[in-house]
């Protein structure tokens, strides 16, 4: 059971945006993706960003296809850049989170930890889903997502998760605005951290 498959964004996710949005390629063009296209972004160096989702733009990833799902124990590694967004919504173990870096995500005899170079926070949970989006509200470029059917050792998720993240209070959590952006509030606002490249 503790064999990995590879799948493909596209293999494992299904996608949903009602409108066109711009996104850089790698060559450095801005270009912009039809309804219902996934947005697949780089960095002026040519290195590739991440999976843009922006939940202002009604960008939705739902993961639709995990071989070797385990719903009483596994693992979930997410690179990522979020921005007020809760990854793998619906699976009963997330919480909304800023930051950059490598998440991981552990569930096993009825508890979900999540991991950021240390212990991040942990909760109970009844069962994991595999009906998850990716990321749900704010902003999120996600860079690699990664499942393993059996849980990591709280060492083993600490040594491979790294970055800085904060748990974003739910009274702080901004809502959309008129025409579908997110409020920038003057304590602090909606900061978007600098994408970590592994």
């Amino acid at each position: 059971m503790n064999a990995l498959i590879k799948v493909s964004f596209g293999a494992m996710l299904a996608f949903r945006r009602h409108g066109e949005a711009e996104y850089t390629t790698a060559d450095g063009t801005t270009v912009v993706a039809e309804p219902d296209a996934p947005r697949l972004d780089y960095r002026s160096d040519g290195a590739f960003h991440g999976l843009l989702l922006d939940s202002s733009e009604t960008e939705e990833a739902r993961i639709v296809r995990v071989p070797l799902f385990r719903e009483g124990e596994g693992t979930w590694s997410m690179t990522c850049t979020l921005a007020q967004a809760t990854p793998l919504s619906k699976t009963g173990m997330s919480k909304t989170l800023t930051g950059s870096g490598r998440l991981v995500f552990t569930y096993r005899n009825g508890i979900a930890k999540c991991f950021a170079g240390a212990l991040l926070y942990e909760m109970p949970i009844t069962e994991a889903s595999v009906a998850a989006r990716m990321t749900l509200g704010g902003r999120a470029a996600v860079h690699k997502l990664r499942y393993t059917p059996r849980a990591l050792p709280d060492a083993l998720a600490i040594a491979q998760s790294h970055g800085n993240f904060e748990v974003v209070p739910p009274e702080q959590i901004q809502r959309r605005s008129v025409g579908g952006r997110p409020r920038i509030q003057e304590n602090g606002g909606l900061r978007v951290p600098e994408h970590y490249s592994d």
